[in-house]
């Protein structure tokens, strides 16, 4: 009997994927970012040139290419994912067009679903796509036919359920709950399971085959264990990596591989400041004497001399 040989870890690889002239990344609504499972093929939602008066749009890049291209179809997309075989992509607009899929290759764009608000997409299993939502709880959708099933429902004091998992045999599904608190990580087993919550203060959890769910804290990246049969973690979260782009509100802009890759966006989330101007007929541009701030909804009073907004 010859005891098999014991194998180092591989060494850990970094690539900066560089955007050169392509544009900026869209970081503000859904997952920006994505890699296929066989983690052959990177995705990123881009605003071409840097430019607003322009639609963002789904841009792909095989790890063997230098440059990544624009996929037809996918203008103003809002959030996607990978299919299982990695040949297929799932996403959505703010055109109010619903739940499309598309081939990685290109082609016309295959209407599925009309669920509106969806934060959060995984397309784990070949036949059911899971979705998250803005304002209420996670449905299925069929990857065939579009059927939505309503899989989780919101309590009392929850607003959202978001960002959703399905873990390894489709038996149970990980998500974010939305409260007053902030965001917790919850797990369901399906199809009645109930939910338990799971880890305080995180979101954008993604289970590993290592054994372990990744989630994003505070600009962290934490590890911890997970028992699949039992559907709890075990021992302490340990910080893998720091300063990653995030937002419960949006996403945890970082994204995995079966293989172990991940794909990340460094940087810190800050919120948009806006100067109110006013701007005559000639043209001619006058700063409001207000602060600057992130202001929505602006609306003339009838005479023309009060303004009404809110601030986010």
């Amino acid at each position: 009997f010859k005891p098999e040989a014991r194998r180092d870890p591989s060494p850990v690889r970094n690539l900066s994927v560089n955007l050169g002239a392509n544009g900026t990344l869209v970081t503000g609504v859904g997952h920006s970012i994505g890699i296929s499972p066989d983690g052959s093929l990177l995705g990123f939602i881009l605003l071409p040139d840097d430019d607003i008066s322009q639609d963002r749009q789904l841009y792909l890049r095989r790890l063997h290419q230098l440059t990544a291209m624009p996929l037809p179809g996918t203008e103003r997309t809002d959030d996607f994912c990978f299919s299982p075989d990695s040949q297929w992509i799932v996403y959505t607009t703010d055109d109010r067009k619903g739940l499309q899929k598309i081939s990685v290759a290109g082609g016309s764009p295959i209407p599925l679903s009309g669920a509106q608000d969806i934060r959060g997409l995984d397309w784990s299993d070949e036949e059911w796509i899971v979705a998250g939502s803005r304002t209420s709880g996670l449905m299925r959708i069929s990857a065939n036919n579009g059927t939505v099933e309503s899989i989780t429902h919101l309590t009392e004091g929850e607003m959202a359920h978001r960002h959703p998992q399905l873990l390894p045999g489709g038996k149970a599904v990980l998500f974010n709950s939305a409260g007053p608190g902030g965001d917790n990580i919850f797990v369901q087993g399906l199809p009645e399971g109930r939910p338990k919550l799971i880890v305080q203060g995180g979101h954008g959890a993604r289970y590993l085959s290592s054994g372990h769910i990744l989630y994003l804290h505070e600009k962290t990246v934490f590890a911890i264990r997970f028992n699949l049969n039992s559907l709890e973690v075990q021992g302490q979260p340990v910080p893998v990596l720091n300063g990653i782009f995030g937002d419960p509100g949006t996403a945890a802009h970082f994204t995995l591989s079966q293989g172990g890759t991940m794909l990340y966006v460094p940087g810190e989330l800050a919120p948009p400041a806006f100067q109110l101007e006013w701007v005559n007929r000639e043209g001619i541009r006058e700063p409001l004497p207000v602060a600057a701030d992130n202001y929505q909804d602006l609306e003339l009073s009838p005479d023309g001399k009060r303004l009404a907004f809110s601030v986010s």
